[in-house]
This record gives structure tokens, sequence and C-alpha cells, in this order.
């Protein structure tokens, strides 16, 4: 079994690429700016006015159509999220309709995948996608060529259409049928569906987890989900965050990890208390210290525009020598 941390080609290597390679979709090339897939479901009930008990029966409708057609479709998993709610067959078609526009709003390319893509092109491999979900095929090549994955000629599959699953080697098998085995390495973000998958079929399975949430980011969900919903919104700008930095060796990954899944949420969180305790004591003007308050005075300065607080930012050129004394001695009362 093949297991590596990040999909990292060199000029040196890309001549030895695969003549056949394959990718997952979700959380490999495309992940979403919402930190956890059902998180789509709360923001078509926000958007909607469903309210906040739509993410739950949508998922309860999409068990419920799994256990009845195994690798269901999004118009099964409708059909049944229709018949519970009384929706007639026009409202069950515009419901399923929002739904693809939300992913469609919240999906974000994944570009380390992309450039990796873009170098077995040139290498001349065949690419192929392949996913286990129930949106359609049409829908997820649409969606792919629009971030600049998909291109004439590529094969994809989707589980939901080839009743088949990566998981268990089929839905590889069924891709095979055409392609072949030979020279075949597929990539993806899941251990058991893609690197496994594809080793039962046969083919070689490569983990990339950079579309995961990390530790910190998972953490911050977590948050969340004990009754703070700022820490999914967290979770998520520090996934898009980290993703933006691009090809990353293992140090810079783990500095990247810490800065945008801890540093920059405790800053922003003590950044905008500085901001509500000014505008509640009636303050129109703040100093921040050199160095140190040179990034607390930049984010001041957005959360306050944000918050369309007429607040002032300065920055005040300060020696630690002068300000040492003081520390060390303090005024008395």
């Amino acid at each position: 079994m093949t297991i590596v941390a990040r999909v990292t080609p060199s000029t040196q290597t890309i001549s030895q690429q695969p003549m056949i390679r394959s990718y997952d979709i979700f959380d490999t090339c495309l992940t979403r700016r919402v930190a956890e897939p059902a998180g789509i479901f709360d923001c078509m009930g926000e958007r909607l006015g469903l309210g906040s008990h739509f993410r739950f029966t949508r998922q309860e409708a999409e068990r419920e159509a799994t256990r009845r057609h195994g690798d269901a479709t999004l118009a099964e998993i409708y059909d049944i999220l229709g018949a519970w709610q009384g929706w007639d067959a026009g409202t069950r078609a515009e419901m399923m309709a929002a739904e693809l526009a939300e992913e469609t709003r919240q999906l974000i390319p994944v570009p380390q995948i992309l450039q990796h893509l873009k170098e077995c092109r040139a290498a001349g491999a065949r690419v192929v996608f392949l996913s286990d979900m129930y949106l359609p095929s049409a829908f997820l090549i649409e969606r792919l060529r629009e971030h600049g994955f998909h291109q004439e000629g590529d094969l994809l599959l989707v589980s939901c259409e080839a009743r088949k699953s990566k998981s268990g080697g089929q839905l590889f098998e069924e891709a095979a049928k055409s392609l072949g085995k030979q020279n075949w390495e597929h990539i993806g973000n899941h251990l058991t569906a893609d690197v496994r998958g594809a080793e039962r079929a046969g083919l070689k399975g490569t983990y990339f987890p950079e579309g995961n949430l990390t530790l910190h980011e998972s953490r911050l969900l977590a948050w969340s989900k004990e009754g703070e919903p700022v820490g999914a919104a967290w979770a998520s700008a520090a996934r898009q965050t980290r993703l933006a930095l691009g090809r990353l060796n293992e140090q810079e990954h783990e500095i990247a990890a810490v800065a945008a899944g801890v540093a920059s949420p405790l800053l922003v969180a003590y950044v905008t208390w500085l901001v509500q305790r000014a505008a509640h004591h009636g303050l129109g003007k703040l100093y921040f210290l050199a160095r140190d308050g040179q990034i607390l005075r930049d984010l001041f300065i957005r959360i306050a525009k944000a918050k369309g607080l007429p607040l002032e930012a300065r920055y005040l050129y300060a020696s630690r020598i002068a300000l040492r004394f003081p520390r060390r001695f303090p005024m008395s009362d």
C-alpha cells in the first residue's frame, strides 16, 4: 500500500508518472467553503427560510434513499424528502435545483491538486475522475470545468449512476473496462474509499489529505457543535487560508496549519473583543504599540470597518527598553 501525505511531483520525476491518473472529486479536487458537507443544508435552510430543521430532514432522506437504493441519486433523495414534506413534483424539482445552486456557490478548487493534474497532463497521462456521490455526473463535469480540472475526453464516473462505489473497488473496475489497469494511480482524501478501494481493484492508491480539516480545524468545528456557531466559520476560513498558500514542504505545512487554525482565530477573537469594548466605552481612537501591535492594528481597522464603527487605530512607535521599567515597577494607585 502506498500512502503519502502530500502529492508533490518534481520536474525530475514527472516523466515517470503513470499513464492513467484518477482523482477523487470532493475534498480532493474541489472542497466547499462550509466546514462540513452538511453545511450546505444549513445554507439552504437559511437562504430559503426552511428553518434549522431542514439539515436533519435532508440527511434523514439521504439515509432512507441509501437504504432503498444503495448508491442513491439526488432525484431519489428528493423523491423521499418531497413525499415527507408533501411537495408536488414542481416543488421537488425547484428544491433539488436550489441544492445544486448552493453547491455551485460553495465549491472552491484545491490548488495543489490542480497544479499536479496539469503536470500529469503535460506528461501525457489519461485523466479520470471518480466519486462516491449522489450528485449527477453532468453537474460534476460542469463544476470541474468551471474550476479548470475537467477537459474534453476525460472520463468521469459517479457511484449513484454506476450503482458501484470506490470503497469496494467496483467503481474502479467499471472504469477499467474501457481503460485497463496498467500504470494507473488514484489520488484521494479518504483512506478507505480512495486508497484501499483502489488497491482492492489492483491499482495504486495515494492518500492526499490537504482538503480534509486538520486537527486544529476539526477542533474549531467541534466547538460550533457545542453551541458556538462561529467555530464552523473559523474552521472553513482556516482551511481556505491554508489551501490558498499552495504547495508547502512539511515544515511550512505545519506552520501554516497552526497559523491558520490556531493563531488566526485567537487574534481575530481578541481584536473583535477590543472593537466591542472600544465601542461600548465610547472610545474613538486606539493606539497599538510597535512592533507586536502591527497585526492587531490591521485587524482592528478591518473588523471595525466591517461592523460600520467609526473607530480609529494608530500605530505608535515604542521601544521595549523604554517600556520595560514601568512594566516591572507599575505605578501605585
